[in-house]
């Protein structure tokens, strides 16, 4: 017996679907967005979503990828959290950072919390990309070095980021609140 999602796959390939008729054809089965696209794809940010990046001026906004490596930013994104031109490409991590960094804590009001949200987010790229080598490496050196992220990824947490409020003591203005939204693109990382 097939499932919709076996079905549906085999649709794509006997019909040859562009990618907005896949995903329309798997939504409709309810089987989400369909297979993952292959393990290890390279994540590129487009020409234009830089351009966005640096119209947004006075707004903090980063663009990330699947395993939560950051791929572009504007430069007041880099103030609340890390100068992100400054750490080589390959620790260029948002949770690596948070995990492996002592200092990446400091300026969190309740890092637990933040970090907790972000593994559950993770977990989530995990289930959507099966076998990325990015994530199984990431995943992989976490687990070796952070007992705290051992624990929390045990826990099997899933959270799509969207939105929230991170709150922060910032060592020259003090305390700060700051409001984020997610915003997934359509083919490939997620500003926020």
């Amino acid at each position: 017996m097939f499932t919709a999602g076996a079905l549906a796959s085999a649709l794509v390939r006997a019909l040859r679907l562009g990618a907005d008729e896949r995903g329309h054809l798997f939504r409709l089965t309810g089987s989400d967005q369909g297979p993952p696209r292959p393990a290890g794809t390279a994540e590129r940010v487009r020409p234009s979503v830089h351009r966005i990046l640096e119209t947004l001026g006075a707004t903090p906004a980063y663009v990330i990828g699947r395993g939560m490596d950051v791929l572009a930013w504007n430069p007041i994104a880099a103030s609340p959290f890390m100068d992100f031109g400054a750490v080589p490409a390959a620790r260029r991590n948002l949770l690596w950072h948070a995990f492996c960094d002592p200092a990446a804590r400091r300026p969190y009001v309740d890092w637990g919390r933040v970090a907790r949200k972000g593994i559950a987010d993770l977990r989530l790229a995990a289930v959507r990309n099966p076998g990325d080598p990015v994530i199984a490496a990431l995943v992989g050196d976490l687990s070796a070095r952070s007992e705290e992220f051992r624990a929390w990824w045990a826990r099997h947490d899933v959270q799509d980021r969207r939105s929230g409020r991170k709150e922060f003591d910032h060592p020259v203005v003090g305390r700060l609140s700051l409001d984020y939204d997610a915003l997934h693109l359509p083919d490939g990382p997620t500003s926020t």
